[in-house]
C-alpha cells in the first residue's frame, strides 16, 4: 500500500475518540486565547480595532483546519465495543439470577 495509501486511506476515518476531542478542545481554547490577546495588543498598538478582528479571525481559521478534520493525531485510542450477543447473556444471566433472589425471599416469608 505504501505511505501515500496509508496517508490517504488515514484521512477516510471520520472517527474521533474521546481523548481526541479532549486534545481538539484544549488545542481550540490555547490558539483563539493567543490569538486574541496577540490581537488585543497588535490593535491597541496600531490604534485600528479591524486588526484585532483579522489576527482573532486568523486564529479561528487555523483552529479549523487544526481541530474540525479528523487527523491521525487525533485518533490515537479506538474504543473497543462489546459484542452485542455477550451483553445480552449478561443481562439475561443477570435477570435469572434476580428472579431466583426473589423467589428464595418470598419462600422464606412464607416459613
Amino acid at each position: 500500500m505504501g505511505i501515500w495509501g496509508y496517508w490517504a486511506s488515514s484521512f477516510t476515518q471520520t472517527v474521533m475518540d474521546f481523548e481526541g476531542q479532549r486534545k481538539a478542545e484544549e488545542l481550540m481554547r490555547i490558539i483563539i486565547s493567543t490569538c486574541g490577546v496577540i490581537g488585543f495588543i497588535v490593535g491597541f498598538y496600531f490604534q485600528k480595532f479591524s486588526y484585532c478582528v483579522y489576527t482573532v479571525f486568523g486564529g479561528v481559521g487555523l483552529c479549523i483546519l487544526l481541530c474540525l478534520p479528523t487527523w491521525p493525531y487525533l485518533r490515537g485510542r479506538a474504543m473497543n465495543w462489546v459484542d452485542t450477543k455477550k451483553t445480552e447473556a449478561y443481562w439475561q444471566e443477570e435477570a435469572r439470577k434476580a428472579t431466583q433472589d426473589k423467589v428464595k425471599q418470598a419462600n422464606k416469608q412464607k416459613r
